[in-house]
C-alpha cells in the first residue's frame, strides 16, 4: 500500500472511466441512468447508493484481493521468470477465463452470452490482464493496488447503470489503455529497451527477483579484480 498517490488514482481509474462515459452520454443527449441504478448490482439485492459504496470498499475489493493473491501475487511473477510480461499477461488471461467459466452457468447475464459476447469477454479479460500487469510491476508489486482496480472495475461494470453505451465506453477506454501499453511494449522490444510492462528494479528487489544474475556475478568479479590491482603492484 506504500505507493505514490498517482498509483492510487490509477487504482480507482475505472470510476473515472465510468464518469467519462456518463458525461459523454449526457453531452450526446442520450438517456442517463437513474442515480438509484448505481446501487443495483448484478446478483445482489438492491443496496442503495450508500450500500453501493460499501460494496466497493468491503465486498468487491476484499473479494478481488483474494483473487489477486493468486493471479498477480503468485502466478504472474512465476510466469515472468520464463516469459515476457506481455506473454505472461496473455497466459494469465487464459487462466482467468477458465476461472470465470462456472459463472456462465450461474449468472443470468453470462448465460445469455452469444458467440460475439464470448469473444468480447476474452478480449476484455486480456486487456484487463495487461493493465494489471503494468500496475502490479510498476507499483513495486502491490497486490492491494491491483485488488482495488479489480474490485472497482467489477462493481463499475456490474451496476445496472453500466449498460449499453456507458458499458461500451468504459470497456473501450480500458481496451485503449491496454493497446497503448502493448504498442509501447512492442516499440521498446524493437529498440532493445526494457518493457514498460516489466518490473522495475525496485519491484524486482522487493520480490527477491534478481533481474540479471549472470551479469551481476560478472560485475562483482570485475570489481574484485580492480580492487586487487593496488595490492598486486604495491
Amino acid at each position: 500500500w506504500r505507493v505514490g498517490w498517482r498509483w492510487w488514482v490509477v487504482g480507482f481509474s475505472p470510476l473515472a472511466f465510468l464518469g467519462i462515459a456518463v458525461l459523454g452520454a449526457w453531452v450526446s443527449g442520450l438517456s442517463l441512468p437513474r442515480l438509484a441504478d448505481f446501487g443495483l448490482y448484478s446478483g445482489v439485492p438492491a443496496v442503495g447508493l450508500l450500500g453501493f459504496l460499501l460494496l466497493i470498499i468491503v465486498g468487491a475489493i476484499v473479494g478481488a484481493f483474494g483473487e489477486e493473491i493468486g493471479w498477480r501475487g503468485f502466478a504472474l511473477p512465476r510466469l515472468q521468470h520464463r516469459f515476457s510480461p506481455l506473454v505472461a499477461s496473455l497466459i494469465l488471461a487464459a487462466l482467468w477465463f477458465a476461472w470465470h467459466l462456472p459463472l456462465f452457468f450461474v449468472v443470468g447475464t453470462y448465460r445469455a452470452f452469444g458467440v460475439v459476447d464470448y469473444v468480447g469477454f476474452v478480449i476484455g479479460l486480456s486487456c484487463g490482464a495487461i493493465v494489471l500487469t503494468w500496475v502490479y510491476n510498476r507499483s513495486g508489486g502491490s497486490i492491494l493496488l491491483v485488488a482495488v482496480w479489480h474490485g472497482v472495475f467489477n462493481v463499475v461494470s456490474g451496476t445496472q447503470a453500466a449498460t449499453g453505451v456507458i458499458a461500451a465506453v468504459v470497456s473501450t477506454l480500458i481496451m485503449a489503455q491496454a493497446l497503448l501499453l502493448v504498442g509501447l511494449d512492442l516499440r521498446a522490444r524493437h529498440r532493445g529497451q526494457p518493457s514498460p510492462l516489466g518490473a522495475t528494479q525496485r519491484s524486482r528487489g522487493r520480490r527477491g527477483i534478481s533481474p540479471e544474475p549472470a551479469r551481476d556475478e560478472e560485475q562483482q568479479a570485475h570489481n574484485w579484480s580492480l580492487s586487487e590491482l593496488p595490492r598486486r603492484h604495491g
